[in-house]
């Protein structure tokens, strides 16, 4: 199964442009930062295109969805990924990232409206049925 994360040789006063490198691993995450590569902006363009085939996309193992924990995760119809649209997560945040669910990233798309439609059948909304079903999909 493949991974993605930053290479092992990076100094630390280059982390600041951090790329995502396949590596074999357990791990299915990598390690993000916003300034780093690829872009937020780079993200947003890709989900505007592939957007309706996400269900191509599925399962791969290529890190496509950013998070609020700053990794990059799979897309997978168990990435327990949760859209935060709702004023209420941050309260609920620590105990969903404890249980291991993941919070897309707030700027990649400002509004649950703004998620192509396609990929919306791989997240979770915000509310309290989703976020235990999100939960038990991380389990």
């Amino acid at each position: 199964r493949r991974s993605w994360k930053m290479p092992s040789g990076s100094p630390r006063s280059q982390a600041s442009r951090t790329r995502l490198v396949a590596t074999e691993s357990s791990s299915s995450s990598s390690f993000w930062t916003t300034d780093g590569e690829p872009t937020l902006e780079w993200f947003r363009v890709f989900w505007a295109f592939a957007g309706s085939v996400a269900d191509r996309l599925a399962d791969n193992g290529l890190p496509l969805l950013p998070t609020e924990e700053g990794l990059v995760v799979p897309l997978s119809k168990r990435s327990a990924v949760l859209v935060d649209d709702n004023d209420d997560v941050p309260r609920r945040g620590v105990v969903l990232r404890s249980l291991g669910v993941r919070i897309l990233r707030r700027d990649l798309f400002p509004r649950r409206d703004d998620v192509p439609p396609g990929l919306r059948a791989f997240l979770y909304d915000a509310s309290s049925r989703a976020a235990l079903l999100a939960a038990i999909d991380a389990g």
